[in-house]
């Protein structure tokens, strides 16, 4: 019996929900865990902002002794114990000091109080699923674990809601095959998997309103509706992460030459969210166009690069990298997207395709725009991070040329080879990827013009150093945002793919359980 369309859609995105949570265990990340922690604070105090005495673990310490001494001493909760006292009786006797917002936190110019540096429409957005939460389980707000499994729920929503959708799409341009194929390489072989899905990330709110906004250009609806509504979804994905106004302005030029008595409907559509978005900068940073992320970058970008450029990367290194890096390319981790950039030439050759142009343009300016940022590395991440946002339509540029990949048996045999691969390479990072390869010890030559190196293992930096007239230096942690550590990005031997594979049994044994375990039914 042949399942219908509504159906299929639904066990589509059923199936890549529980997919999504096979691995039973949540990451802790910084850039989610603050939109994760707002719509609780929101909840419990009415602000969206942040105070040392209610979060430490956002914040700073600097620790004295006979406390281990460091700038950057971790807090979880004032109640945990250090050497036989809490926390908090440390830093009432001075031997814990603030030392400032983690990165992504940010102290407002204007209200003089600590924001997230990624904006309020993620934890916004959380704040249904929050209350819901918070109403069966009160202590749901202080339970660290807990409020990460809350936002992962979010975020595998949003991704498995954006792979329906890129299904539903597809179905109009191509078969019930292909589509269905589009979206698998979509929510299984790319990084929304192993990344995106596993927690509230801005980029997973974004890349639900971005294929939304697609869903509605592209779609069945009327083309004056279908402008309105497709606006209000890039309006929201602006008001989510400011570079998608790429493709905001890359369909409203579209409209503007093709559709143009719809083009007044998609800016109505657009106005309001990043209008309000306006307004929340202009709040806390005394201007409507000042976004955290531009004002942290600066500092970051100094500590990692010795330059507060944001944008200081040349294009092609940058291009190189997530294409091709062992460690971040898209073409090692997903290599079943190759055929994506095939169907971006089809789609400018082929006049049926034509509203699908604004789309590639969208997708081209966004994936040189990350490589021009200046750590397109995109810091400690599994994969092609920056360049998420674009992975729903890249997996849509796939339709044009599926049929004739699929129609000769060996194509069809290396087709179903790479996508097996991508989809293998985001199962090892969603089960086991524990972030310890981004800081992982090496071995550390130093030669006599300064430069240095890092080996895998202690006799091969002993046999470098003796070889190539070095100095061998010791065990030293590697952290890939440092530039000395950064030709780790280029090593096949120490690649992060290689390394999870090694590590597979210790990182499951270690990575903690999921915080579902912490829900009390009890209020």
């Amino acid at each position: 019996m042949k399942i219908s369309t509504r159906a299929l859609a639904w066990l589509l995105f059923a199936g890549l929900v529980v997919l999504y949570h096979a691995n039973w265990t949540e990451m802790v990340e910084g850039d989610t865990y603050v939109s994760i922690s707002t719509p609780f604070e929101l909840l419990e105090t009415g602000k969206t902002s942040f105070h040392p005495d209610r979060h430490p673990q956002l914040f700073k310490w600097r620790s004295k002794p006979p406390l281990q001494v460091h700038d950057e001493f971790r807090v979880n909760r004032w109640q945990e114990r250090f050497a036989g006292k809490s926390a908090e009786e440390w830093r009432a006797s001075g031997h814990l000091v603030f030392n400032g917002p983690r990165y992504f936190l940010i102290e407002s110019s204007v209200q003089r109080v600590y924001v997230s540096t990624f904006g309020p429409i993620p934890g916004m957005l959380l704040l249904p699923l929050a209350a819901t939460v918070r109403a069966i389980d009160r202590t749901a707000p202080y339970e660290f674990n807990l409020k990460l499994a809350v936002g992962k729920l979010q975020g595998s929503l949003f991704i498995a809601g954006s792979a329906t959708l890129l299904f539903l799409l597809a179905l109009r341009w191509s078969s019930r095959r292909n589509a269905l194929l589009v979206a698998i390489a979509y929510g299984a072989g790319s990084c929304v998997w192993a990344i995106s899905s596993q927690s509230l990330w801005q980029q997973s709110v974004n890349q639900f309103f971005l294929m939304l906004g697609a869903y509605f250009l592209l779609g069945p609806l009327r083309e004056r509706n279908a402008a309105l509504l497709a606006g209000l979804a890039f309006g929201a994905a602006v008001a989510t992460r400011a570079t998608s106004a790429i493709f905001l302005l890359a369909v409203l030029v579209y409209l503007l030459v093709y559709q143009r008595k719809n083009a007044s409907y998609f800016l109505l559509g657009a106005a309001p969210l990043p209008l309000v978005i306006a307004v929340y900068n202009f709040h806390f940073f005394g201007s409507p166009i000042t976004f955290a992320q531009e004002l942290v970058g600066h500092d970051l970008a100094l500590e990692k690069t010795g330059s507060p450029d944001l944008w200081q990367t040349p294009v092609l290194k940058g291009l190189r990298g997530l294409l091709l890096s062992p460690s971040r390319g898209l073409l090692v981790f997903s290599p079943v997207f190759v055929l994506s950039f095939w169907g971006m030439l089809r789609i400018w050759r082929t006049q049926r395709l034509i509203a699908f142009r604004p789309l590639v343009a969208g997708v081209a300016l966004t994936m040189a725009l990350q490589c021009k940022w200046f750590d397109w590395w995109g810091g400690w991440s599994y994969g092609y991070r920056p360049w998420l946002d674009v992975m729903p339509f890249l997996a849509l540029f796939m339709l044009p040329v599926l049929d004739d990949v699929l129609a000769r048996p060996l194509s069809r045999v290396l087709y179903g080879a790479l996508l097996a691969w991508s989809v293998f390479v985001q199962a090892l990072g969603a089960f086991s990827y524990d972030r310890t390869w981004n800081e992982r010890e090496l071995f550390v030559v130093e030669f006599a013009e300064g430069r240095t190196q890092a080996l895998l293992t202690e006799p091969e930096a002993r046999a470098v150093a003796k070889s190539d007239g070095g100095k061998y230096l010791g065990p030293s942690l590697c952290n890939i945002d440092f530039p000395w550590c950064r030709s780790r990005l280029w090593s096949w031997r120490d690649s992060i793919i290689l390394y999870q594979i090694q590590r597979y049994n210790w990182t499951r044994a270690n990575r903690p359980p999921t915080g579902w375990y912490d829900f009390n039914w009890s209020p």
